[in-house]
């Protein structure tokens, strides 16, 4: 059962984590190619790039766990 939510957790987390990161991207190469007068969205958007990068982190960890938890169910399988 722990397997299986840290996989579903990891994969969820890992995905808001991109799509952050991904919109923040997004906002900062806008202003680099429209020059808009406004471009406060390089400082307001630091909390949405901060939050999707913690966001990855999390969920690659979990991921590992995932991983980690079915190679050592694995191993006590064949040693059984």
């Amino acid at each position: 059962m722990l397997r299986i939510v840290a996989f579903v957790l990891g994969l969820f987390l890992t995905l808001a984590g991109v799509m952050g990161i991904g919109v923040y991207a997004a906002g900062v190469i806008d202003i680099i190619i429209n020059r808009p007068p406004d471009r406060s969205w390089l400082f307001w958007g630091i909390p949405i790039a901060t939050i999707g990068t913690t966001a990855l982190l999390g969920g690659v960890g979990l991921l590992i766990l995932w991983r980690h938890l079915g190679k050592t169910e694995s191993q006590s399988d064949s040693a059984s």
